[in-house]
């Protein structure tokens, strides 16, 4: 699998690894990431809000990238 990090510097940059989701999520929990969809991993301190329009949620990240 293709993993591709977005890492807010100065600019979004964006790093690519081969690994799978499941193998990193363990390292990434004790910094403050959680699972928000079985292709998601975020950093919690970057969600802006939670949108929930028509049962449908959503997240909304400090950068404006909408996770569907």
């Amino acid at each position: 699998h293709k993993l591709e990090y977005h890492i807010l510097e100065d600019s979004i940059k964006i790093y690519t690894e081969y690994s799978t989701l499941n193998a990193i999520e363990s390292i990434y929990l004790q910094y403050n990431f959680i699972r928000v969809h079985q292709s998601f991993l975020v950093n919690m301190q970057h969600i802006y809000r939670i949108d929930s329009t028509y049962g449908k949620s959503s997240l909304i990240m400090s950068d404006g990238t909408r996770i569907n």
